[in-house]
């Protein structure tokens, strides 16, 4: 099957249409990341491939795989008081002294 051209557009358009910067873009295609073809000396990306590649380099905030343990939790409440504490004992200073 032979590609259409016209399915395909440049690196800086592909990234300007995605709000990216174009070194990202190429930085995917030299890892070989994203595909890329050459179209009269100048690489073109299809806007679905682009989309795919975000996705793909998605990242999810870490989640624990295991709770806390009784000592993390100990850890975890001492150090929340400690805080409390110091942020009320400075809230009761009087101002300038």
């Amino acid at each position: 099957m032979v590609a259409d051209p016209a399915e395909f557009v440049t690196v800086p358009a592909a990234a300007r249409a995605r709000n990216l910067d174009p070194r990202q873009l190429k930085r995917a295609i030299r890892r070989r990341e994203l595909r890329a073809f050459d179209f009269g000396g100048w690489p073109r990306v299809r806007l679905e491939d682009v989309d795919c590649w975000i996705e793909s380099s998605a990242t999810t905030s870490p989640t624990p795989s295991t709770p806390p343990t009784l000592a993390q939790r100990h850890f975890l409440d001492e150090l929340a008081a400690a805080v409390a504490e110091r942020v009320l004992r400075e809230l009761r200073q009087e101002p300038g002294g």
